[in-house]
């Protein structure tokens, strides 16, 4: 069993749930002891093989994913398929208020 697990979000309800998940794992790589060339293939594990994540993931190439570099690039993939959402939100949260 892993005694340091990666917080695991399914890519479902995005604007409740990205920000929170990006805060945990943020709170991860500062907690974690796993070396940060392995901190993108840890990530990429942690999505179901068949989510739009785990595409994002994918779309990084190996060598980077390997890397220190491996991380970030997933998470620049990941919020590149979030900006038409993130871009919305403050539209969404003033529609929401109202």
């Amino acid at each position: 069993m892993d005694k340091d697990p990666i917080p695991r979000w399914d890519g479902k309800h995005p604007r409740l749930k990205f920000k929170t998940w990006l805060k945990d794992l943020r709170m991860w790589r500062h907690a974690t002891a796993f070396p940060l060339s392995q901190h993108g293939l840890k990530l990429m594990r942690s999505f179901d093989p068949d989510s739009w994540l785990k595409a994002s993931a994918d779309r990084v190439p190996e060598e980077v994913l390997l890397s220190e570099e491996g991380y970030e690039a997933i998470l620049r993939e990941i919020t590149r398929q979030m900006k038409p959402i993130l871009d919305l939100e403050p539209e969404v949260v003033m529609e929401e208020y109202l």
